[in-house]
């Protein structure tokens, strides 16, 4: 019993130090951001900006058109779909006729990864060299296409990606997903930039050359993938080249979510990283801190360090959250959900935890099974 009371307590202070580590991690980052943009000639960089799309939906207008007003000299849009003849679709190009948009019909898409092929599709009548590419949800402020770019100039760069907050919250599942992106998405990010660790990319911006794209057998190679977005990344890091972090916060818009779109989004995630990272997804548990705290105070309940760590742990994990949110996002919608917290983190332990038995996850309105070298199969 006191082997188990002394590794307890071993645990949980690892973890607490995993807290502290990150909360000086995202100060780190944040009070860097660099609000000029050094001193490139971005003429001399026009960029194609890739927008795969399965179809148009509510509120697609209103993300695209953040694109049309960047404050950039020279670039394009192009829409990869399968559908370029959709009325909806029809409409917002035509309404925003005053942008350079172009459409790419994706007429071969054998899958199972679909927003692939609408890659592949777009890719194929890029005029530029630089391609951005971000999910149809997503929202960029004008100084987007500046911010990238110049980082993707820096020496030995091959991929840029830039973290993301969740907007446009209309359900309380929703909130609780941007919670979930503050809380434990944007702390682990930094800290594995910290560490010099970065050899992945988001959905929500990747910007590459089309050349770095080339040497690593281009977006073909990544139809089997469900973390596509992972695999670019990988790959370029794979090749001797740096992934870097913007300093430039996106939006992605969350809109509508019920319990189960949560629930499923949540555990495709754990699922998806365990299998791209199954060792450092497995000692992620140290990231865990207010669960496993918990645990080890109704373990320990009669040793007073067990509280302290307890009371540490949450305490640190609120200012964290707090510094986040207050200081650098101000987003509204998270801070409405604030008080939840510790119970959604006791919800991440258990998703983190049901990762290991499940390797069928939904997405895109199908369910898939997720093999361990992140390959996927369509389940009928």
């Amino acid at each position: 019993m006191q082997i188990v009371s002394t590794l307890g307590i071993v645990i949980v202070s690892l973890s607490l130090a995993y807290y502290i580590y990150s909360y000086f991690c995202v100060g780190e980052f944040f009070s860097h951001k660099d609000e000029s943009f050094g001193s490139p000639d971005f003429s001399l960089y026009p960029v194609s900006v890739l927008k795969p799309l399965k179809k148009a939906f509510p509120g697609w207008r209103s993300n695209l058109e953040t694109f049309c007003k960047q404050n950039y000299p020279e670039y394009e849009i192009v829409v990869g779909t399968s559908d370029v003849s959709d009325p909806a679709l029809q409409q917002v190009i035509d309404e925003l006729n005053w942008c350079p948009i172009r459409l790419a019909e994706t007429t071969h898409n054998p899958g199972p990864n679909f927003k692939v092929g609408n890659l592949v599709s777009a890719a194929s009548i890029a005029r530029y060299d630089i391609f951005t590419i971000s999910d149809a949800d997503t929202r960029v402020s004008p100084k987007y296409l500046k911010n990238v770019v110049s980082t993707l100039l820096e020496k030995d760069v091959g991929l840029v990606t830039c973290l993301y907050k969740g907007v446009d919250c209309k359900t309380f599942p929703a909130r609780l997903e941007a919670l979930v992106v503050q809380t434990d998405f944007i702390p682990g990010v930094l800290v594995a930039e910290k560490s010099g660790a970065v050899k992945f990319a988001f959905g929500a911006t990747i910007a590459l050359r089309k050349s770095t794209l080339e040497s690593i057998g281009g977006f073909e190679v990544l139809y089997p993938y469900l973390a596509d977005d992972y695999q670019l990344g990988n790959r370029v890091a794979r090749i001797g080249l740096k992934v870097m972090i913007a300093d430039e916060i996106v939006e992605h818009v969350v809109g509508e979510r019920r319990w189960a779109d949560f629930f499923r989004q949540q555990l495709r995630w754990a699922v998806t990283c365990r299998v791209c990272q199954p060792v450092g997804y497995f000692f992620s548990v140290l990231s865990h801190g207010v669960s496993l705290a918990t645990l080890n105070l109704f373990v320990n309940s009669h040793a007073k360090i067990s509280f302290l760590l307890w009371a540490a742990s949450l305490g640190i994990r609120y200012l964290t959250c707090f510094k986040v949110n207050s200081k650098y996002l101000k987003n509204q919608e998270v801070k409405s959900v604030l008080w939840i917290l510790p119970f959604k983190d006791f919800f991440s332990t258990f998703i983190w935890a049901a990762s290991f038995f499940v390797d069928k996850v939904y997405w895109a309105g199908n369910y898939f099974r997720v093999n361990r070298d992140g390959t996927m199969e369509p389940l009928k």
